[in-house]
């Protein structure tokens, strides 16, 4: 039969096997978030490239469209200007 010095014994010797085992898997935790929060630095700034390059084609398509709306329609009231 155990006695309460064995039982006792017997549940600090679990509790610190528990305690290791939280602390090993904090540290995993900690080191998966190191490598979570590298990676997803790396993602944001390819991120921003790609929305940098896209946000300059934009640029240039919307002066393409502009400038081909823009032309036509001067050329439309010069010609409407002078037929008076």
């Amino acid at each position: 039969m155990l006695t309460r010095t064995d039982l006792r014994d017997a549940l600090d010797v679990q509790g610190q096997r528990f305690k290791a085992e939280m602390n090993e898997l904090r540290a995993e935790m900690n080191a998966l978030e190191t490598k979570l929060r590298a990676e997803m630095g790396a993602l944001k700034a390819e991120l921003r490239a790609d929305l940098a390059e896209h946000r300059a084609d934009l640029m240039k398509w919307m002066f393409i469209f502009w400038a081909g709306t823009v032309i036509p329609l001067a050329g439309l009231m010069v010609a409407l200007t002078r037929v008076r």
